[in-house]
């Protein structure tokens, strides 16, 4: 399922990129609340030198680990993987109290 998507995205973004088991090819590790997608860059035959590629309307690659994109993300200078927004509640939260709207 997310491996379909992740060759739609690497197709449109027209980065050359092939989607693992391919040899070299990106390995998903991670889906973003903004529908992007991070995946390890797995052409270099040692793991610990897998860069770390985000797919969603722009490629950006992070050399590293998943760390630093993670705490760049969590420090506020990271590629915007999650809205942080609590936004209105009527719009997300009125499901889990059952089907009728919350009285708020």
């Amino acid at each position: 399922m997310l491996t379909d998507t992740l060759e739609d995205m690497c197709e449109d973004a027209g980065s050359g990129y092939r989607v693992h088991p391919a040899p070299g090819g990106l390995l998903l590790c991670l889906s973003t609340e903004s529908g992007g997608l991070l995946c390890w860059d797995t052409r270099d035959p040692d793991p610990g030198a897998w860069p770390v590629v985000y797919l969603d309307e722009e490629e950006e690659v992070f050399p590293g680990t998943l760390t630093e994109p993670l705490v760049a993300e969590m420090t506020g200078t990271g590629p915007d993987l999650a809205d942080f927004g609590l936004g209105d509640p009527k719009e997300w939260a009125w499901p889990f109290w059952g089907p009728d709207e919350p009285w708020w």
